[in-house]
């Protein structure tokens, strides 16, 4: 399965782990998926184009607006796509909560070995924070109590019911797929 060779990590706008999929006011859904990022819209998605309903952009670099959501997204290690998803208070939103992910989407395996998000790509996306492109509001964002996990483990606990096996960083065990083929041997 080929999920289970990715890894994400995504915090929503106060630190907080989450599952990697962020939704607009406007119902504009943007959802890291292996090492990029899918923007879903029910309202835009139109029969004929080159994504499944309700997709309508896929996401591999870039600074894009779309409807109400802010998308800064960058390349970096472990053959990742790092993310800044927000909707601006001062662009669309009355109420003035400001609602973001931050999150990344790498090649979890060094070698044979998984490992999921490492150091090297956590660093990375701490940087990417402190850059011009990160809103004020994220500059001082804590991601230590970031949790990374396994995409093909986040599918069966979805199919199953339970909860998604989420570490901190540098503690990933093996996963699903991995027990599954070793037991097979």
């Amino acid at each position: 399965m080929a999920l289970s060779n990715w890894d994400t990590l995504a915090v929503d706008q106060d630190g907080t782990p989450t599952n990697g999929v962020f939704k607009s006011p406007l119902g504009v859904i943007v959802e890291i998926y292996k090492n990029w990022l899918y923007v879903r819209d029910e309202k835009a998605w139109e029969d004929g184009g080159a994504f499944v309903k309700p997709t309508v952009m896929e996401i591999q670099e870039g600074d894009i607006v779309y409807k109400d959501t802010s998308i800064f997204a960058k390349r970096g290690p472990q053959g990742g796509i790092f993310s800044v998803v927000y909707v601006p208070t001062w662009y669309s939103r009355s109420d003035g909560i400001f609602t973001a992910m931050i999150g990344a989407g790498v090649y979890g395996f060094d070698g044979e070995d998984w490992v999921g998000m490492n150091d090297e790509s956590m660093r990375f996306l701490q940087n990417l924070l402190k850059s011009d492109e990160a809103p004020g509001e994220l500059k001082k964002l804590d991601l230590s109590k970031a949790l990374r996990f396994n995409q093909g483990d986040a599918y069966f606990a979805d199919k199953f019911g339970n909860d998604i096996p989420a570490t901190e960083i540098g503690k990933a065990e093996p996963t699903t797929m991995s027990k599954i083929l070793d037991n097979m041997k």
